[in-house]
């Protein structure tokens, strides 16, 4: 799994739930009306493992368990309840967040997470409310970061090889790397010349 193709399980994941609330990366955020309810979300880091497995099938792969970081935060204008034949605006973040880490540790998001995209996601703080540092656009807010393990996998011999490859975005990587040789011995036909004994 690529760090593109893991933001991409993420805010699937995210948008099931959060159907009727407009989510997006965090550098994407400028682009929101603010008058709407807002999940934003944010890679922090990625950290792989020192080693990492190797597997030859057409190509050499080498499979690194990795684990990710990601900030979600939740834009709330919070919710209008009657009092005493008046009306209050109540701050439902933390309550509406909490209720998000109990889908994101559900059976069905775990069961679908394994079998889909084949990663897994733990609370990595407690939710916490934030409202006190808002941005004046919104009523309130909540945090929290989850950490999710998943496995990146690199082929070639310079590791940037894949289907249908090209450069990065940024301009990474060179044809001829791409599909450079593995240094591995294909196809070698071995033959008995062992006389036997008494022949």
């Amino acid at each position: 799994m690529t760090i593109e193709e893991l933001k991409t399980a993420i805010y699937n994941i995210t948008k099931e739930c959060f159907a009727d609330t407009n989510v997006m990366w965090e550098e994407e955020q400028k682009a929101v009306n603010p008058g709407v309810n807002l999940v934003t979300l944010k890679l922090l880091n990625v950290q792989r493992s020192t080693y990492f497995i190797e597997t030859y099938e057409d190509d050499v792969v080498q499979s690194q368990p990795s684990t990710a970081n990601i900030r979600i935060q939740l834009f709330s204008k919070g919710e209008k309840r009657k009092v005493n034949g008046g009306t209050i605006q109540v701050n439902t973040a933390v309550n509406d967040l909490i209720d998000f880490e109990h889908y994101l540790t559900s059976y069905y998001v775990v069961e679908e997470l394994s079998e889909k995209y084949d990663i897994e996601i733990q609370p990595g703080t407690q939710v916490q409310d934030i409202t006190a540092v808002l941005d004046t656009a919104y009523d309130y807010r909540a945090t929290q970061d989850i950490v999710v393990t998943f496995t990146q996998h690199f082929t070639g011999w310079a590791g940037i090889a894949r289907k249908d490859w090209k450069p990065t975005a940024s301009g990474g990587g060179t044809s001829e790397l791409a599909n450079m040789q593995t240094g591995y011995i294909e196809d070698v036909e071995i033959t008995d010349n062992i006389e036997k004994q008494g022949e």
